[in-house]
């Protein structure tokens, strides 16, 4: 992706997975998905459903590794190892590239403090790095906004959602559900408890049924 002045490539998780865990084979005709780039940006997910950020700068031949936890010592050399594995398998296909002396860096950074903000650390973290900001300081309020933000986001993208409960996400069919319609949105929802609690669930009426996003508007 484009970004102005810097070139950024979104790595698959995947892909980045494979590298990081040595499992990564490429195709006989795979191009270099390096070169082109300022950087190369993707998340890695751990066993247990961690998240971690991998950053390359290849014209630096620079792998930042960033754990919201800490990485261990040997995590570190594993990401290195496995890196480098990876650049070597890469060389064999466009030698032409040329050899760098990979490094791993772990900038000093803010660690989560909950054990479900690790992915918006990552968003965070690669941000901040692509801005040239410090990854310290980075507060709980700003976890808090940044997932509203995230919420907020994917809300707009009511394109997906159409025919579907806001809810649960799954299909709304008219003629084979009971279905309720917020008086404010107009959305359909499922007439169950855990689409729109107990009391419009067991109920028969639907005009004062107002969904859980409306209602939170309203507040405001």
């Amino acid at each position: 992706m484009d970004k102005g002045n810097i070139k950024v490539r979104h790595q698959l998780v995947c892909t980045t997975n494979n590298i990081i865990n040595g499992k990564y084979v490429p195709g006989r005709h795979e191009k270099n998905k390096l070169i082109p780039y300022d950087f190369v940006i993707g998340a890695y997910h751990q066993r247990g459903g961690h998240w971690d950020l991998l950053i390359v700068e290849p014209s630096k031949g620079k792998v930042v590794f960033l754990n919201p936890l800490g990485a261990s010592p040997n995590q570190k050399r594993t990401v290195l190892l496995n890196w480098r594995k990876y650049i070597g398998q890469m060389l064999l296909l466009h030698p032409e590239n040329g050899y760098k002396n990979w490094t791993l860096e772990v900038p000093d950074h803010s660690k989560q403090l909950d054990g479900s903000s690790c992915g918006i650390f990552c968003l965070l973290f690669a941000e901040k790095y692509l801005a040239g900001q410090s990854l310290l300081g980075i507060t709980q309020e700003e976890v808090n906004n940044k997932r509203v933000m995230i919420a907020q986001t994917l809300m707009m993208f009511e394109g997906h959602m159409v025919g579907c409960c806001p809810c649960c996400g799954f299909r709304t069919n008219a003629d084979e559900e009971q279905l309720i319609q917020c008086k404010i949105c107009k959305n359909l929802f499922h007439r169950k408890t855990h689409c729109v609690g107990e009391a419009f669930a067991t109920g028969t009426s639907n005009e004062d049924f107002v969904c859980e996003i409306d209602r939170t508007v309203e507040k405001k």
